[in-house]
């Protein structure tokens, strides 16, 4: 075998390996956009430090669901809805009864100047500002304010200019 062939085949080869590589990441299903998504939904969110100092006093009973609001509220504020939603769904964990958690929700997966609605947040964005509405007698004025404004960008119904 010559050197020229040699070389034909080890680029033979290399390409075979990365095609191989890529079909097997690619369609693995454990790699699969919805099951990373889940994963992460299911993984325990951080707090960060360092995102500023952004605080906005809501009613809850728990410190932590607080700081996770507040870092959800950052995020958004930084056009990172989807971690601002895990930020948001994790201070609902650690606080079921936080209305405006709910709403911190339902605002991360709404419109924003960078996106138009997802078809697909529409029932999570309705769903999370009509438990933040069941919530709303045990909080604030302001807070009941910020809850109303935000229920009427949002139905049961599928419509377009939101």
């Amino acid at each position: 075998m010559n050197i020229k062939t040699k070389k034909n085949l080890i680029f033979l080869i290399s390409i075979c390996i990365t095609t191989c590589i890529y079909i097997t990441l690619t369609l693995n299903p454990s790699w699969s956009a919805s099951e990373r998504n889940q994963n992460q939904l299911n993984s325990v969110v951080p707090l960060w430090n360092n995102l500023g100092n952004i605080h906005h006093q809501i009613t809850t009973n728990s410190p932590e669901a607080q700081r996770y609001f507040d870092q959800g509220l950052t995020l958004i504020f930084g056009f990172n809805h989807d971690e601002a939603k895990r930020s948001f769904q994790q201070a609902t964990k650690l606080d079921s009864n936080c209305a405006m958690c709910y709403w911190g929700i339902a605002l991360s997966v709404g419109p924003n100047i960078n996106a138009p609605m997802n078809q697909k947040s529409i029932p999570t964005a309705y769903q999370a500002i009509q438990k933040a509405q069941k919530l709303s007698s045990k909080t604030t004025s302001i807070e009941q304010s910020y809850i109303n404004a935000l229920s009427q960008r949002y139905s049961a119904q599928n419509l377009e200019n939101r």
